[in-house]
C-alpha cells in the first residue's frame, strides 16, 4: 500500500511555500532598509542579523525548489525491483540528491532560527536597555549568548551527526542508521528547544513595556531620559505596541506546528510503510515556513514606523479629508433633493447637445452638467415644484 501524501508534501505546496513567503520577507526587508534610510536612523545590529536570516531562508527555498524540479523532494521514492524486499538498502540517484538537500537545509535551519532570535533580542536591547549596567541589559545580553550557544551547538550537531561519514546522508537508509546518531531525535530536540526559546523571546517585551516608569525614577542623565521619554507611552500606545509584539504568536504557532509534525516523525521512527522522501519533505517544509514567518514578524516593529513618514501622513490626512467631504456632499445633496428640478427633454423632442440640469435659485437660473451637480457644494436652492 503506497504511503499517504499530505497536502504540504505535494510539489505545488512546497514550491509555493518556497517562493511566496520568502519573497514577502524580501519585500519587507527592502522596505525596512528603505525606512531606515528615509528616517536617517542608520542600520543597526538587528537589521544586519535579519538580513542574514533572509538570505539563508531564500537559500533554503531555492534548495527545495531545485529538489522538486529534480523529483527528489515532494515525489514518491522510486524503489528498484531488486530492493523491494528491503527498501532501506536502496541507494539511488534520487535518494542521493534527497539526502544532500536534507543536509544542506538542516545546516541552514539552526543558523536561520538563531539569527532571527538574535535580531529580536538586538532590537529589544536598542529599545528597552536604557542603562548598560541595569538588569534588563544584562538579561538581554545573557539571552543573546544563550541563543549563540544554542545555534552553534545544533549546527555542529547536524554537521557531525554522522561523524565524518557525511556520505551516509545520501546513501541508503541502512548507512544512515549504522553510521549516524538518532537523526530524528536530534531534529526533535531542535524543535523542542526552538519552540521554548521562541516563547521566551516573544514574551520578553510584555513586562518591559510596563516597567519604563520605574526606570524613569532610577536614571536621570539627559541621554537616558531621552530614551525613557520615547518609552513613556500612553496607555493607547502601550496597547498598540503590545499588539505588534503579540503578532509574534504567529511565529510561535509555526514553531509549534513544526514541533508537532516532528514529534510524529520521531515517534514513528524509520517505518518501512512511510515514504522517506515524504518524511524529509515534511520536516523541511515546516522549517522554511517557520523561518519565513519569523522574519516577517521581526520586520513588523520597524515597519510600524512607516506611518511617521510625512508622505504617508499626508496621504492618510488627504484620504480622511476626501472621505469627510464626500460624506458631507452626499448628505447635502440628499437634503436638497426635493428642491432640485431636473428638466429632461421629452421622448419625441431632439435632445440637447449637453445633458444638463436646470437649477433655479432665488436669484438666477443656473445650468450645470450632471457631473458638476454631484461634485459641487450646492448653495441654498429653491426649485420649482
Amino acid at each position: 500500500m503506497p504511503a499517504k501524501q499530505e497536502y504540504f508534501e505535494t510539489p505545488g505546496h512546497v514550491v509555493a511555500a518556497s517562493i511566496v513567503v520568502p519573497v514577502i520577507d524580501l519585500l519587507a526587508l527592502t522596505l525596512r532598509f528603505h525606512l531606515r534610510r528615509k528616517l536617517k536612523h542608520g542600520l543597526k545590529a538587528d537589521d544586519w542579523l535579519i538580513l542574514l536570516a533572509t538570505v539563508l531562508t531564500l537559500g533554503m527555498g531555492i534548495t527545495l525548489i531545485y529538489g522538486v524540479a529534480r523529483k527528489s523532494i515532494a515525489y514518491r521514492f522510486e524503489v528498484p525491483q531488486i530492493f523491494e524486499e528491503d527498501p532501506f538498502a536502496a541507494a539511488t540517484p534520487q535518494a542521493a540528491l534527497t539526502g544532500k538537500i536534507q543536509l544542506a537545509v538542516l545546516l541552514m535551519l539552526p543558523l536561520t532560527l538563531g539569527l532571527i532570535k538574535a535580531s529580536f533580542l538586538a532590537f529589544y536591547i536598542r529599545i528597552f536597555s536604557v542603562n548598560r549596567n541595569g538588569w534588563v541589559h544584562r538579561f538581554l545580553l545573557g539571552m543573546m549568548c544563550f541563543v549563540a550557544l544554542w545555534t552553534t551547538a545544533f549546527f555542529l550537531a547536524q554537521l557531525f551527526a554522522c561523524r565524518l561519514d557525511f556520505y551516509a546522508y545520501w546513501r541508503s537508509t541502512h548507512d544512515l542508521l549504522t553510521k549516524c546518531v538518532q537523526t530524528k531525535q536530534l531534529f526533535l530536540a531542535l524543535s523542542i528547544t526552538d519552540f521554548i526559546t521562541d516563547v521566551v523571546v516573544i514574551v520578553i517585551p510584555l513586562p518591559l513595556v510596563s516597567i519604563t516608569r520605574i526606570n524613569q525614577l532610577l536614571y536621570s542623565s539627559t541621554k537616558t531620559q531621552e530614551k525613557i521619554w520615547r518609552l513613556n507611552f500612553s496607555r493607547r500606545r502601550k496597547i498598540a505596541m503590545i499588539l505588534i509584539f503579540s503578532l509574534g504568536a504567529v511565529a510561535v504557532a509555526a514553531s509549534l506546528t513544526r514541533l508537532v509534525f516532528t514529534a510524529r516523525i520521531a515517534q514513528d521512527g524509520f517505518n518501512p510503510n512511510d515514504d522517506p522522501i515524504f518524511v524529509i519533505t515534511n520536516g523541511l517544509y515546516w522549517g522554511v515556513v517557520e523561518c519565513s514567518v519569523g522574519i516577517l514578524t521581526a520586520d513588523l516593529p520597524t515597519l510600524h514606523f512607516i506611518m511617521r513618514i510625512p508622505a504617508w501622513e499626508s496621504l492618510a490626512s488627504t484620504t480622511k479629508d476626501i472621505w469627510n467631504a464626500t460624506s458631507s456632499k452626499a448628505h447635502l445633496l440628499k437634503s436638497k433633493a426635493s428642491q432640485i428640478s431636473i428638466r429632461r427633454p421629452s421622448a419625441d423632442s431632439q435632445p440637447p447637445k449637453n445633458d444638463s440640469i436646470s437649477i433655479h435659485s432665488a436669484r438666477k437660473p443656473v445650468k450645470v452638467s450632471e457631473e458638476e451637480a454631484w461634485g459641487m457644494e450646492l448653495p441654498e436652492i429653491r426649485g420649482n415644484r
